[in-house]
C-alpha cells in the first residue's frame, strides 16, 4: 500500500479522503454530513492509503499543543480486515516518534473498534461517551 499526505482541501488526495470518509461515515454509519466536514479540515494533515492506485483507507491528524490527534479512521467496507488503516496509523506514530514535541498520540475510537487501536498500542482511558450517534472511548498512545 501507498500512503499519500496533504494538507491541502484543494488537492485530490484530499478528495480521495472525503470520499472515503462520506462512504463510511455518511452512508454506512448515517452520521449527518454537515458534522463529517468540519472546520478542522484546513491545517490537518490527511493520510490515504492506496492499494493498485485506487484509495482504500483514510486517516485525519490534528496536532494540538504536545499531542498528535487521529481522527476520521475509515476504509472502505471492501477492503476491510487487511489491517489498511492499522498501517496509515503506524506510520502516523512512527512520525510523531520523530517530533521532540509531541508526548502522545490520542483518538476517540468507536467502541466497535477499540481491540483494533489496543492492538495497535492505544490504552482506553476516561468514561465511554457518544459522538454523532455513536458510542466512542477516548484512547491515547504515550510517545515519550
Amino acid at each position: 500500500m501507498e500512503i499519500k499526505e496533504t494538507t491541502d482541501i484543494t488537492s485530490p488526495i484530499f478528495d480521495d479522503a472525503f470520499q472515503i470518509r462520506m462512504a463510511v461515515f455518511v452512508q454506512e454509519q448515517h452520521v449527518p454530513e454537515d458534522l463529517e466536514r468540519d472546520h478542522h479540515e484546513r491545517g490537518a494533515h490527511h493520510f490515504v492509503g492506496y492499494v493498485d492506485g485506487k484509495p482504500v483507507a483514510t486517516v485525519r491528524v490534528r496536532e494540538h499543543l504536545e499531542e498528535w490527534r487521529i481522527q476520521r479512521v475509515a476504509t472502505l467496507k471492501d477492503n476491510r480486515k487487511h489491517g489498511y488503516a492499522g498501517q496509515i496509523i503506524e506510520a502516523i506514530v512512527a512520525q510523531a516518534r520523530q517530533q521532540d514535541s509531541i508526548k502522545k498520540v490520542v483518538l476517540d475510537g468507536q467502541i466497535t473498534a477499540i481491540e483494533f487501536y489496543e492492538h495497535l498500542g492505544f490504552q482506553a482511558v476516561g468514561s465511554i461517551f457518544t459522538e454523532a450517534g455513536i458510542l466512542h472511548r477516548h484512547m491515547q498512545l504515550t510517545i515519550r
